[in-house]
């Protein structure tokens, strides 16, 4: 940094001088910027490479003696500016610039102020020209680096030619983990400190979604990895196995470390995109994509995990124009149709949804999900063409993958549904859970030790050392209770109040939790805290929900958030918010747990739904859980039973109202009318009239329920009456 002014540098200062400001201006003072050696200099410490944490502030500056060098000064407009116009330097770390970093860290509402370290020489501000130009420019340079060719495969890539590789592999892309397990488990036994091993093991165990043990195969295979590019793609799956255990922090710093160790691949940053969705932060996680398709832009996948993340925000329009895209640069890509269906299905576009499932099972026989094809049609007769096809693709014969086989098991038990044949439905409800139970993680024992934890910990002793809450711009409607008890169903009812907003299913609590638990683990023998942390934790929670909550267009209505399994999350609601509502929806035990067992789900939380016992102990402990919360919380807690707003909507929706603090209105009647996106698996059912049939379907599987019926013991009789 030290080193003298060169020529370079004054014909730098005298471009940005004479500079109109124009595109022409801009793209001079850019080049010639490019042509010195460009440096950052940030307020914390940076590797120049990764990307910016978005509390970072950064200068890019040329080289030249401190005090005269030109610098460009990108700062968002709100947060950064009165700092750098001021001359407020903090700026203590120098670091070596790869351009490449401008794809990712400049925000698309930059503001740039050019010299704002010199007194004599002009200093203004350039909008979103600047940005544009400075992100072409670090695109450019970050596609010719991609683009430089690779070195000929050495001994290590070599390596990768062994035949347990391919073996595993071939395993894997037939869905056959179990099989690929044993296989690398056996390669291990022989040869522990196999890197292409271990790199696949971690593979696996990610899919079975047994992260903690993916974690430590990953950070196995960092230690031998043969090369950058391995020790990359070893440090991307570790960062995905901290991303699913909740370690968001440790997995973006572990990420950055992947881009820094070869960022010629766009797996970490990818996998920095899952990372920053996971925690909430969808919107980053869009930008990142988005800046993806720059360097990548034939890659049909960007554009429909964009379009995916955008329909889980409710920007379902501008999903559907992304699927459009990637359906425009490779027509027959299934996944584009079917997720396009998802989305036109949320909509309520029913007949829509149905063309492009169809078109996804026309151009991808191999395409999971016809369970959706089926839930949008009423089979009439066992001649029907649909079960025909579905019949052959449930053999375990080598051509059916498990995915094919699980999917078509569970289509044709709501065919046989559908024409009354119970025997049958329930056989294949059974083959198919079982065939999904080996594509999950869950233990009872595990649930057992989380529950008895959170009872212990969250105590009338525990709950009078806080006495301060924090205001929430949400003020929060919780919707709960177990999967498949009336939550989709009263949430649509609400959402036509004019004061209400339904926000869906929202991962902030969840979010927050993990978050918090990792701090309070860190805090060791003073777990969870002094009162004076955990105060600060509480309030950094309630200020974290609203952050994760802020880009939903409620205005000033309150926010319902109907994630079903936020029950867990009760306690620390009450020490986070001043102002919250809590719905519990209950449902007849019996009649819940046989819906979720009928249900295929996407969401890893839902593990215990395949086994009619893992839901039986589940379903306990659940029980037990909202007991201790009505406990601890008398008042709080307002139970309502699905069965009475199947009877009764009005009674049940002026009770809800009531405890939220809201007037009745009777828009919240005319649910069906509203245009809104649903996106649960009830999103059929609850654009459909109130009906009956749903109340007691369980009956018809009793004779094969008794799993479950013995293990709900009385609660199998169902709840006592709520009040």
């Amino acid at each position: 940094m030290n080193t003298a002014v060169n020529t370079s540098q004054n014909e730098l200062e005298s471009l940005i001088t004479g500079s109109d400001n124009s595109p022409a201006s801009i793209r001079a003072i850019l080049n010639k910027f490019a042509s010195s050696k460009i440096f950052a200099v940030t307020d914390r410490p940076w590797d120049g490479r990764s990307v910016p944490r978005p509390d970072m502030r950064l200068l890019m500056v040329t080289d030249g003696a401190n005090h005269q060098q030109p610098m460009l000064a990108l700062f968002s407009a709100g947060q950064h500016a009165h700092g750098v116009i001021a001359g407020d330097h903090p700026f203590k770390h120098v670091v070596e610039v790869d351009a490449a970093w401008a794809l990712l860290g400049v925000a698309e509402n930059v503001g740039i102020l050019i010299n704002p370290n010199t007194t004599d020489a002009p200093a203004f501000r350039i909008g979103s020209g600047v940005a544009a130009e400075l992100k072409k420019y670090a695109e450019d340079r970050l596609r010719a680096r991609t683009s430089r060719p690779r070195p000929a495969p050495g001994p290590a890539n070599a390596e990768a030619e062994k035949p347990f590789v391919a073996q595993v592999r071939a395993l894997i892309a037939d869905d056959d983990l179990p099989g690929a397990r044993a296989a690398i488990e056996n390669v291990l036994a022989i040869s522990p400190a196999d890197y292409h091993a271990l790199q696949l093991a971690g593979e696996i165990a990610i899919d079975q979604y047994r992260n903690h043990v993916a974690e430590a195969y990953f950070s196995a295979a960092i230690k031998v990895a043969p090369d950058r590019a391995a020790k990359a793609a070893s440090l991307s799956g570790l960062g995905q196995a901290l991303t699913w255990l909740g370690q968001y922090d440790a997995a973006e710093d572990v990420l950055r470390q992947a881009i820094l160790a070869d960022s010629r691949l766009p797996g970490p940053l990818l996998a920095l995109a899952e990372a920053k969705a996971e925690k909430g932060e969808v919107h980053e996680a869009i930008e990142l994509l988005r800046r993806l398709t720059a360097l990548l832009p034939q890659d049909v996948t960007l554009y429909v995990r964009i379009a995916d993340l955008l329909r889980e925000i409710g920007q379902s329009e501008e999903a559907l124009a992304l699927y459009d895209v990637a359906i425009g640069i490779r027509p027959s890509y299934a996944p584009a149709h079917f997720n396009k269906g998802v989305a036109l299905h949320a909509l309520g576009r029913l007949e829509d949804a149905m063309i492009s499932y169809r078109k996804a099972h026309e151009d991808g026989p191999w395409q999971a999900g016809f369970y959706r094809i089926a839930s949008l049609k009423k089979f009439t007769s066992a001649e029907d063409p649909d079960i025909a096809h579905l019949e052959p693709r449930t053999a375990d014969n080598g051509s059916n993958n498990l995915l094919t086989r699980m999917d078509a098991h569970f289509s044709l038990a709501k065919a046989y549904d559908d024409l009354g044949n119970y025997a049958k439905a329930f056989e294949h409800l059974k083959q198919g859970s079982a065939l999904k139970r080996t594509q999950v993680d869950f233990s009872v024992d595990e649930q057992r030790n989380t529950f008895a934890k959170l009872i212990a910990l969250f105590t009338p002793a525990f709950m009078r050392r806080f006495k301060e809450r924090q205001k929430s711009a949400a003020r929060p409607i919780f919707i709960l209770g177990m999967p498949r008890s009336g939550t989709t169903l009263l949430e649509q009812m609400l959402s036509g109040h004019p004061d209400i907003y339904g926000a869906g299913e929202l991962s902030a609590m969840h979010t927050i939790a993990l978050e918090m638990g990792a701090v309070w683990g860190r805090r060791d023998d003073r777990f969870p805290g002094t009162d004076e942390e955990l105060l600060a934790d509480f309030a950094r929670a309630t200020a974290g929900y609203d952050r994760l909550t802020g880009h939903l267009p409620r205005g000033t209505r309150r926010l319902t958030d109907k994630m079903p399994q936020n029950f867990v999350f009760i306690g620390l609601m009450e020490l986070m918010f001043d102002d919250y509502t809590i719905i519990h929806c209950r449902r007849h035990p019996m009649a819940t747990a046989f819906s979720c067992y009928e249900h295929v789900f996407n969401e890893k939380s839902i593990a215990f739904s395949y086994d009619l016992g893992e839901i039986a102990e589940y379903y306990k402990f659940y029980a037990a859980m909202m007991a201790h919360w009505h406990k601890l919380l008398p008042g709080k807690i307002l139970d309502v039973d699905y069965e009475d707003v199947i009877s009764d909507p009005e009674t049940q929706l002026r009770r809800v109202l009531s405890h939220a603090g809201l007037e009745f209105d009777p828009a919240c009647l005319d649910y069906q009318a509203l245009d809104r996106p649903v996106f649960t698996s009830s999103n059929t059912q609850v654009r459909q009239p109130l009906y009956k049939t749903s109340v007691e379907k369980w009956k018809h599987y009793e004779p094969y329920l008794q799993p479950l019926i013995e293990g709900l013991g009385d609660l199998a009789k169902g709840w006592p009456k709520a009040d």
